[in-house]
């Protein structure tokens, strides 16, 4: 027996088990989109059971929860991506986003995972492929399951093949099997319910035909076809290890019994008909074919009933048996606790771009977004964030271009390039009656995601900028910012040159800024984190009509020695919000909260004390 739940439900709680048991919070949350999805479309094998399996592994060690994901090689139409040894999916979505540009690039992309973990249903993973126009395929190995033919031993994985063919008025055909008779995550269902299997699916480990479901987890699987099948897993080994880097089947331990940690192996291609015979010629050609197929009494296209139980889950739920529900929810009771003083890495695609953030406190909070100034990074408020962590779940944002997040191939780095980014987070980690604060550009984000999203944000906290960017202030910065993009000879160059722009600030902070903020350049020199083209966003621009739609509590906190907020946009903004509250430190530059970050945080908490009581 069992009882309904939504999509969304379901996602909470999964991601709930996985960050419980040590995953970062956007790995836990990709994760469990991919086994709920799959749990929609009836593949209760890649579904909701693997959760608890996954949090096995996270509590054991065998999946490094705080892995980050990064691009190993790039060239051309291809890239090699690392998972790092956590779960897949991050990886795998990143691998799909970069043969998706390539292949619209080159015509044709292939982009390998390696160091990566069980990757669920494959068809998943090329949804966006299709959704692009592009024709998909996607490969995996697995832990050994297939003899070599003629052999005994284990040798390969089930080694899934998935293709997606999208259609120009339809969802897309997909296709996706595994190489065996029987995928191993229904042996496993069928082991957890005490069942028997049927002769034929598997084999012990002694090479004996079983019908004891645990036994076959111990054993092998027959392919598909019989020596047919076997070569097919062969040729998805060497293109998923070989080309990858990543361990073979029997190198990699079951993922049923104790082991080492898996280091799996993924391939994405990517497809553009319209590099081929065009894009006209290949939806007549599918449409043709698919109207010979089903011309057919009785023929059934592959996929159709998967996304009609999609269809179904999504208007009606997915159907959970009582004691998988109560197994989730106990390995859920407790929230994860990050630790107050030490932020965990977290990363996010939105808008194409792999975004990187930083979490402090507890994940059940309420979400306090920090964004940073101009060619400043999430780490600039590792002093400040902890000061929060016991109350808040605590988001500080390396935004587009910045830090170790994604450089925009366009260029694009005005303030609604970087709101649309902080939408498409807030949107993906499911964040309401948020506290905005940002410091410089990054508090003209938040003035304007707050004026956009008045429903959405509790308060916002504006450090040291109005609605105004000045064409005098937008030009001293730009030149600061072109002179220092030959870089330094050392971090410590680097240092002193910070210490005298910034005086007024506190040496740990500076150190932490210049350490987190910058990377050695391939000729030696240190350089900071950021996109030369950030310059492009430094345009004279004010956001006074979407400031006046600011519902919260606000308040702008400035420098007393800062020119950034002159007292005639003060008056403007009294008049403008009659919430507002404008506050100035006197002595204090552009960066207060690096001044004095004591007297900073006093003003903070007391404001945000006064916007609870409202």
């Amino acid at each position: 027996m069992g009882s309904k739940y939504s999509i969304d439900e379901l996602t909470q709680l999964v991601t709930a088990v996985l960050e419980n048991s040590g995953a970062a919070r956007a790995m836990a949350e990709v994760a469990a989109r991919a086994l709920v999805a799959a749990e929609a479309e009836g593949l209760g094998g890649h579904g909701l059971s693997r959760a608890p399996l996954y949090a096995q592994h996270l509590r054991e060690g065998r999946v490094n929860g705080k892995a980050r994901v990064s691009i190993k090689t790039d060239k051309g139409a291809t890239c090699l991506i690392s998972a790092g040894g956590g779960l897949a999916f991050e990886a795998v979505a990143l691998a799909v986003i970069e043969a998706i540009n390539r292949s619209k690039q080159y015509g044709v992309a292939f982009c390998g995972v390696t160091d990566s973990h069980h990757s669920g249903a494959m068809d998943y993973h090329l949804a966006p492929v299709a959704q692009a126009g592009l024709v998909g395929l996607a490969f995996t190995n697995s832990p050994a399951a297939i003899n070599a033919w003629g052999g005994k031993r284990p040798l390969f994985g089930t080694n899934p093949i998935a293709a997606a063919f999208p259609r120009k008025a339809n969802p897309p055909l997909v296709i996706d099997l595994s190489l065996t008779e029987v995928v191993r995550g229904k042996i496993m269902l069928y082991a957890k319910e005490g069942k028997p299997i049927p002769l034929g699916w598997a084999v012990d480990r002694d090479g004996k035909p079983t019908t004891d479901a645990k036994a076959a987890l111990t054993g092998s699987l027959f392919a598909i076809g019989g020596a047919k099948g076997a070569m097919l897993a062969l040729m998805v080994e060497l293109l998923c290890v070989a080309l990858t880097g990543a361990a073979f089947a029997y190198e990699n331990d079951s993922y049923f019994e104790p082991g080492n940690r898996p280091r799996i192996g993924h391939a994405i291609v990517a497809i553009d008909p319209a590099a081929l015979a065009g894009s006209d010629v290949y939806f007549e050609r599918v449409e043709t074919l698919i109207a010979a197929m089903l011309s057919d009494e009785g023929v059934r296209l592959p996929g159709d009933r998967r996304h009609k139980l999609a269809a179904d889950a999504r208007a009606n739920g997915i159907e959970v048996p009582d004691a998988l529900l109560k197994q989730l929810r106990d390995l859920s009771e407790s929230s994860r606790v990050a630790s107050r003083a030490q932020p965990v890495d977290c990363f996010v695609t939105v808008n194409g771009l792999r975004i990187h953030y930083l979490e402090w406190g507890t994940s059940g909070g309420q979400p306090l977004v920090l964004l940073h100034g101009i060619a400043r990074v999430a780490h600039n408020f590792d002093h400040l964030a902890p000061h929060f962590g016991e109350k808040y779940h605590v988001i500080a944002v390396d935004m587009r271009g910045h830090g170790d997040s994604a450089w925009d191939p366009q260029g694009a780095y005005l303030v609604e390039d970087y709101v649309r980014d902080i939408e498409g987070l807030i949107e993906r980690l499911k964040l309401r009656n948020i506290v905005l604060w940002g410091n410089s550009t990054g508090g003209r984000v938040a003035q304007v995601f707050a004026g956009s999203h008045p429903d959405l944000v509790s308060a916002v906290i504006v450090e040291d900028v109005g609605p105004e960017r000045p064409a005098a202030i937008s030009s001293r910065r730009a030149n600061r910012m072109s002179q220092e993009e030959n870089g330094w000879a050392s971090l410590d160059e680097l240092l002193a040159q910070v210490a005298k722009d910034y005086p007024r600030s506190a040496e740990p902070v500076l150190r932490s800024f210049a350490q987190h903020g910058s990377k050695p350049r391939a000729d030696g020199r240190v350089v900071w984190k950021r996109d030369p083209a950030i310059l492009n966003g430094f345009v004279p621009t004010e956001l006074w009509a979407t400031v006046s739609r600011i519902k919260a509590p606000v308040i702008y906190i400035l420098g007393g020695a800062s020119d950034i907020v002159p007292p005639a946009t003060q008056d403007q903004l009294r008049q403008t919000l009659p919430q507002v509250e404008i506050v100035t430190m006197p002595g204090l530059g552009h960066y207060p909260s690096d001044e004095k970050p004591a007297d900073f945080l006093a003003i903070v908490d007391r404001f945000l004390a006064a916007a609870e009581s409202r």
